[in-house]
Parts: structure tokens; C-alpha cells; sequence
């Protein structure tokens, strides 16, 4: 909060503080996404319970399939996201939209 001339406080209406900010190498440090990655093997599926986990961006969600399936069986796990035409090929033929076929 910044002070006015009257000694009140206003809202700051400037960018973030860089304190409260995580760098993006830690978001996808590949020791962090292995340890979520066999919390959730560990503890979810024995149970029979479904996660979802929430990441920072497409890259990421492409790291934690990866590491989920180190853990559990490709089936278990799915990625959800768009796809967009710059993204690379491979997450297009791996996360892309199965073909629709026709009904007969």
C-alpha cells in the first residue's frame, strides 16, 4: 500500500513485488515434479481416489505426465489442455484429440 497526502493508505496499483513471486524454474524443478508425481502414486490411487493436478503452463503439464507415468500405468493419468498450432508436434501426436469417426 502506498500513503496518500493525507497519511491514508491506497492500494499500489503497480506490477508484483518480485518477493512474492516464484520463479519458473522452481514451478518446474524435475526433483519437485517427481516428488508430487509418487506423493500422488503413493497416497491417491491405492486408495482409488482421482486427482487433478493444476500447473503453471502447458510445458509444465507435459513434465508431470511424464513423471506420473514413471508411477503409475500412461492409462491412469491424461493431460488436459489446448493446443495451439506453435506448439511442438510431439505434444500434438501424444495430448492431441483422438480422431473422430464417422457413426454408421
Amino acid at each position: 500500500m502506498a500513503a496518500t497526502s493525507t497519511g491514508m493508505s491506497r492500494p499500489s496499483t503497480g506490477p508484483p513485488q518480485k518477493a512474492g513471486r516464484r520463479p519458473l524454474h522452481l514451478l518446474k524443478a524435475s526433483d519437485r515434479i517427481d516428488k508430487i508425481a509418487a506423493d500422488a502414486a503413493r497416497h491417491v490411487a491405492p486408495n482409488g481416489f482421482k486427482a487433478q493436478v493444476v500447473v503453471y503452463d502447458k510445458e509444465a503439464s507435459v513434465l508431470f505426465k511424464a513423471a506420473l507415468d514413471r508411477y503409475l500405468p500412461a492409462e491412469a493419468s491424461a493431460v488436459v489442455m489446448s493446443l495451439e498450432t506453435r506448439d511442438p508436434q510431439a505434444w500434438k501426436d501424444n495430448f492431441g484429440l483422438a480422431p473422430v469417426l464417422p457413426i454408421l
